[in-house]
């Protein structure tokens, strides 16, 4: 229960839902939007698209990326999902205050601080998240990501 009280007095407050879902026409469009910009940098990354609730809707991996880039993408898109926040920010946070970090990161075993992960906002709801992993570093994670976001007019 501490947990729990500790994740919502640090992560912003999120709507319990919202009228407007991610499509599946949305959803491709974003992966493949981040997809190309992946590619056109030489980046062999995987490219997760999650509803609000963090699950799968739109899956791209790219010929010859690594292992570790689907399960990376995945759990970045969780993480943006879940909290409403880029990824990332849950990694400063473990580097700013250690021990709230490790905390917030432990709610869940998908969460994660690597960049790469942004929040879909609709009116100021949640409505999925794009995760980028496996691509040449974290600061081309998030241009890709950022790339799909443009590509159906959302903000993260």
């Amino acid at each position: 229960m501490k947990r729990a009280a500790l994740l919502l007095a640090v992560l912003p407050g999120l709507p319990a839902s919202a009228d407007e879902v991610l499509t599946l026409q949305r959803a491709v469009t974003a992966a493949t939007a981040a997809m190309e910009l992946c590619q056109a940098q030489q980046a062999h990354a995987g490219v997760v698209v999650a509803d609000a609730s963090g699950k799968p809707k739109a899956v791209l991996i790219a010929d010859g990326a690594n292992a570790l880039a689907f399960e990376s993408a995945r759990r970045k898109a969780f993480t943006a999902a879940a909290t409403g926040i880029p990824s990332e920010k849950l990694g400063a946070l473990e580097r700013d205050k250690p021990q709230v970090g490790r905390d917030v990161l432990a709610l869940h075993p998908d969460l994660t601080g690597l960049g790469g992960g942004l929040p879909i906002i609709k009116e100021g709801m949640v409505i999925g998240a794009i995760g980028v992993g496996g691509a040449k570093g974290p600061d081309i994670d998030l241009s890709c990501a950022r790339a799909g976001l443009d590509a159906i007019g959302a903000v993260p």
